[in-house]
């Protein structure tokens, strides 16, 4: 796969001369093997950052430097009023969004193979970021508290753009349908087991269907499929009289 994934990024990018591949497994990982230069490190936790913030609201990582400049300035205009948020111009994904807004075609952002790369063309070093939210839902590498800080409850327009002042009531829309999958655990006798893992999916208002993010087990899907009917009127009320097209919302299961 390495292989591959090298020959598509030679294949793909017109600066052949790339002399620094970090392959990372998550992006916490990004700090720790960065360059001993102590303004290249900066510079990469800051990309580690502000990409991390993207994915925490999209579910993956930007597939372009403009997209995720489109998110930075909406997630900026939403919150720059707000009291709560008064230090965010200090924060490392405010300030890697604003160099790479301002460094235009040193850098791009791009998708191979499920993989993100930031390619720095200045300093001639690509950062390659793993998407594995589905290994991540299993919860076999951090807690339900953890995950929930990676990866937040969200809404969307019809252009793909985050409907900010919705974030409160899903929070209270999670509950709702948390309340559902939990009277079935506890009724159906599933809590025997002590592993714990979430269930993710996208539910599409326009054509009311929900669809699950990565494949579940036969007791996840017949947990979920006693539920769907009160799960869809909650989420289909919900958006009724909104602009929300699409959601991404997830619930906590626990065997």
């Amino acid at each position: 796969m390495h292989k591959n994934l090298y020959k598509n990024i030679k294949d793909n990018f017109t600066l052949i001369s790339l002399c620094i591949i970090l392959l990372l497994c998550c992006p916490s990982t990004l700090a720790s093997k960065a360059d001993k230069n102590h303004t290249r490190r900066e510079y990469a936790f800051d990309v580690t950052s502000a990409l991390g913030e993207y994915k925490r609201y999209y579910w993956h990582y930007p597939d372009s430097k403009e997209s995720f400049i489109a998110f930075a300035e909406n997630y900026v205009a939403h919150f720059w009023n707000d009291l709560t948020y008064k230090d965010k111009t200090n924060a490392t994904w405010f300030q890697s969004y604003m160099k790479i807004k301002k460094r235009k075609n040193n850098c791009q952002i791009t998708i191979i193979e499920k993989n993100c790369i930031f390619t720095d063309f200045k300093e001639r070093q690509n950062l390659i970021f793993v998407d594995d939210i589905c290994n991540d839902c299993k919860l076999n590498k951090m807690n339900i508290a953890d995950f929930k800080r990676c990866y937040s409850l969200c809404a969307f327009d019809q252009d793909g753009n985050i409907i900010w002042e919705y974030s409160d009531s899903l929070s209270q829309l999670y509950l709702q349908i948390q309340q559902k999958i939990s009277a079935i655990l506890v009724a159906e006798g599933a809590l025997e087991d002590n592993r714990a893992e979430m269930i993710l999916f996208k539910y599409r208002h326009n054509d009311d269907t929900i669809t699950f993010i990565c494949d579940l087990d036969s007791n996840d899907s017949a947990i979920f499929e006693i539920a769907s009917k009160d799960i869809y009127q909650l989420l289909n009320d919900f958006c009724n009289n909104t602009d929300i097209v699409e959601i991404n919302m997830y619930v906590y299961v626990s065997k």
